[in-house]
């Protein structure tokens, strides 16, 4: 008897009492959304997170490492390889300046 009175109980709550009250609960359904964010780090910390003149740092103190390395008259494939990459790391820091300036940041 405990049994079929538990069932009865499980059956009633699971139905709701309204249609209004289904009709809600379809529409907080819908209404939830999925948020999905692209986070960039510059050596682990989040872009938004650093100040302009620290990215400025970074270019600078890259922009002089490549022009030491530049120095080296017999560049071997792997030091033309750092300094590429280097390179476009501050295209990309001069991409995230540019992005902050057009969008308002």
């Amino acid at each position: 008897m405990l049994l079929h009175q538990l069932r009865k109980e499980f059956a009633v709550a699971a139905v709701p009492e309204t249609s209004s009250e289904a009709q809600s609960i379809a529409v907080n359904k819908e209404i939830q959304m999925i948020t999905i964010n692209t986070v960039t780090y510059v050596n682990d910390v989040p872009v938004q997170d650093l100040k302009d003149d620290r990215i400025f740092e970074l270019i600078a103190r890259t922009e002089g490492e490549i022009k030491q390395l530049e120095g080296i008259e017999n560049k071997p494939k792997a030091l033309v390889t750092k300094i590429e990459s280097m390179q476009a790391s501050i295209k990309e820091l001069i991409d995230i300046m540019d992005a902050r300036t057009t969008s308002g940041v």
